[in-house]
């Protein structure tokens, strides 16, 4: 969520994650409540926050580059996801 482009801080993290490994995280996501995005456009605005995913962005986004078994569930909004490196994607 601080980051201009999450998708391909995503892309880097698959690729210097071993075969088998295990990638765990949390984001902020849009979709959650309106209260929630209008505090997330408030802080990019400020230049706090980079671009947002919107809720389940990121169980897709890791599933398409090579990660399996994945996990995600929220609080707010916050997304928390755990997920196992594919053992053919090195």
């Amino acid at each position: 969520h601080c980051l201009p482009d999450p998708r391909a801080a995503l892309v880097e993290l698959a690729r210097v994650t071993t075969a088998g490994g295990i990638l765990r995280g949390t984001t902020w996501v849009r979709g959650r409540g309106r209260r929630q995005d209008r505090f997330a456009t408030a802080l990019q605005m400020a230049g706090i926050f980079g671009n947002p995913p919107q809720a389940g962005d990121v169980r897709r986004w890791v599933q398409q580059i090579g990660f399996e078994d994945v996990v995600t569930r929220s609080t707010g909004a916050v997304e928390i996801f755990e997920a196992r490196k594919q053992a053919n994607c090195d």
